[in-house]
């Protein structure tokens, strides 16, 4: 039974050990392919400054003898961007100046979900002031994408024109924007007026307060932070699925209806469904059949009763003989003693009496006597717990 457990405990600490690396290895990729992504972007950036530094210095010094650079190979797709600037690097877990630069709150979204009116607050953007949608949400590149705003031509993969010859060599699309440049835009009402106007918003709140809230179930409740009595912001209405009913679709008033009541006097359960939830011969398995274990131990005291009895067949004749002196010495010291009044092993009447004998044959009769009643006859300790003198 020992050698069952110690075995489903080993296969465990195998498989977390196992999980751990896989675990590990994931991590490791995600660190190379966001390495790949930061310097490919960094090239890409520095290839394109390159580029037209030393355009505009041709520009310059050849006037109207300048090349024209919107034909050629690369005429269809000149002044678009490449693949490499449709999304930002994934954040660094645990990086906290990244999660300043690139993220809200925490290092999330900063409270903006999609749906979202949302304002450029970054200085020096060409979109700067401009008011858009939130649309794709990307949490771990800490980025969103706004609707209409940061739009730019992006260069289309030639693998993507072969599949499609009558698709243009370019695309317009909304470039990501940090999370750090974005604030939430609120209709609310005046103070004094109570006429509503948008507000920008700086800085969002998340709170929680139920347990559905606490457990993820729900999303938390969005406040202004700084401001008292808080004030809170909705979050942007979900657009209604209408769901189609198919010929083939369980019926409600079937999946709601009542086909089995337990009671305390049977299982919830046949105990065959039991093993169609867990894996019957699972290696992980740790709770077994009482039939099943009363087996193992049986198993377990027949092994033990078998190094027992082999134990004994490799004894020597000397070790049997000592074996059987010490059984006799045990024996006759059993013999000669019984369990007294206070519970503790005693010497027999019997036995006292044949010591009696030997004592008055070797000391004398008077000399026995006064021993056993404790008088002081010498010096030492008596039986009576008197001092000898």
């Amino acid at each position: 039974m020992q050698n069952l457990l110690k075995r489903a405990a080993l296969i465990q600490r195998q498989a977390d050990r196992t999980l751990l690396r896989q675990r590990q290895k994931v991590a490791r990729d995600r660190t190379l392919q966001r390495i790949r992504e930061t310097i490919s972007k960094d090239q890409a950036r520095s290839l394109l400054f390159r580029r037209e530094q030393t355009s505009r210095r041709e520009d310059w010094v050849q006037g109207q003898l300048a090349p024209r650079r919107d034909v050629g190979g690369e005429g269809d797709v000149y002044g678009a961007l490449g693949t490499e600037f449709v999304q930002g690097a994934e954040l660094k877990d645990g990086s906290e100046r990244e999660r300043r630069e690139r993220g809200g709150e925490g290092g999330g979204t900063g409270g903006l979900v999609a749906g979202d009116r949302v304002v450029v607050v970054e200085r020096g953007h060409r979109d700067v002031g401009r008011v858009g949608v939130l649309g794709n949400v990307r949490v771990g590149r800490g980025e969103g994408v706004v609707e209409g705003v940061n739009k730019a031509d992006v260069a289309v993969p030639p693998w993507m024109l072969e599949v499609d010859a009558n698709q243009k060599p370019y695309t317009p699309l909304s470039l990501p924007i940090p999370f750090s440049s974005l604030r939430l835009v609120a209709p609310l009402p005046h103070p004094e007026t109570g006429i509503k106007r948008d507000v920008i918003i700086n800085a969002l709140h998340l709170r929680k307060r139920n347990i559905a809230q606490l457990r993820g179930l729900e999303p938390p409740e969005r406040i202004i932070a700084g401001v008292s009595p808080a004030i809170s912001i909705p979050y942007p209405e979900k657009a209604k699925t209408e769901e189609e009913d198919h010929d083939c679709d369980t019926l409600r008033i079937e999946v709601e209806e009542t086909t089995w009541t337990p009671t305390l006097t049977e299982p919830p359960m046949p105990p065959s469904v039991i093993d169609e939830l867990r894996g019957k011969y699972s290696k992980f398995r740790t709770r077994h059949d009482e039939a099943w274990l009363e087996g193992k131990r049986e198993e377990d005291k027949m092994a033990e009763e078998k190094k027992r009895w082999e134990k004994l067949a490799m004894r020597s004749p000397g070790q049997e003989a000592g074996r059987r002196e010490k059984g006799r010495r045990k024996r006759l010291r059993m013999r000669n003693l019984e369990v007294g009044e206070t519970g503790r092993w005693e010497m027999r009447g019997e036995v006292v009496e044949v010591i009696g004998r030997v004592m008055e044959r070797r000391l004398g009769q008077e000399e026995v006597r006064r021993r056993l009643a404790g008088v002081e006859i010498g010096e030492g300790t008596g039986v009576g717990g008197e001092r000898w003198k």
